[in-house]
């Protein structure tokens, strides 16, 4: 696959993700949906944030560094559009369960900054 085909993918995925949330947040109950309801409002919403994420990480990466290697950013961002999407998820998981305090999500934000580190360094790209 072509950069400009991943591009247009997860772009056109980002499309129909943010679609299908705007349509579970317009059209089911959250007092009826029960679990699957919530399950399709939470995955709809974390595909979209990743997706959007992504390519603004792409976009501002190739706009900051433009002579590093193409691939490397995309996997980068690609990476980091998954775990910010993961850190908003579980955010509204657990402001939903009232559970979420400052120091949850800083300990959780804390995991992820190391989680990131860890890949960060330890990814090599050959092509």
């Amino acid at each position: 696959m072509t950069f400009y085909g991943y591009l247009f993918a997860v772009g056109f995925s980002a499309i129909l993700s943010w679609g299908a949330w705007v349509i579970v947040v317009t059209h089911v109950d959250p007092t009826d949906a029960g679990a699957v309801g919530f399950l399709v409002f939470y995955l709809s919403l974390w595909f979209a944030l990743t997706g959007t994420v992504a390519l603004a990480g792409i976009g501002l990466r190739r706009l900051v560094q433009k002579e590093e290697d193409v691939v490397a950013q995309t996997v980068a961002s690609f990476r980091q559009g998954v775990l910010v999407s993961l850190l908003v998820i579980v955010s509204l998981l657990l402001q939903s369960m009232h559970a979420l305090t400052w120091w949850n999500l800083s300990l959780f934000i804390a995991g992820l900054a190391l989680l990131e580190y860890f890949f960060a360094g330890t990814h090599t790209t050959k092509v």
